[in-house]
């Protein structure tokens, strides 16, 4: 059967990348999610901040150099982009409920919890 070798040849040419390439690839999911927030019309200054924040962690941590991160920019708008395609204008909704939600948690910070209620 070809799928065991093939499936086995993917997971280990996963395990094997390059601290850089799996560093890209972080990369290319914050700027992907980034971009799901603008189609879905979710960006705001809270999001934007916290996109921000990860994205100089990510560099900051991983020393990633210039050009990887303007290809990783590059490959996360193209994947948003072709996800947005994909979608149609019937699914568009439920893509940005479940996507777009995703990717606004991922940004924003939760709420502060509400104060403990003093009794009388």
């Amino acid at each position: 059967m070809i799928v065991l070798p093939r499936v086995l040849g993917l997971v280990l040419g996963l395990t094997l990348l390059p601290p850089g390439a799996r560093a890209a690839e972080g990369l290319v999911d914050l700027f992907y999610q980034c971009h799901v927030l603008e189609y879905c019309a979710l960006v705001n200054e809270v999001a934007l901040k916290g996109f921000q924040a990860e994205v100089d962690a990510m560099i900051d941590r991983d020393r990633t150099p210039r050009p990887m991160i303007a290809d990783a920019a590059a490959a996360g708008r193209a994947r948003a982009d072709a996800a947005w395609k994909a979608q149609g204008a019937e699914n568009y909704l439920a893509w940005c409920a479940g996507e777009g939600r995703k990717a606004a948690a991922r940004f924003t910070p939760p709420p502060p919890a509400p104060a403990p209620r003093r009794s009388p």
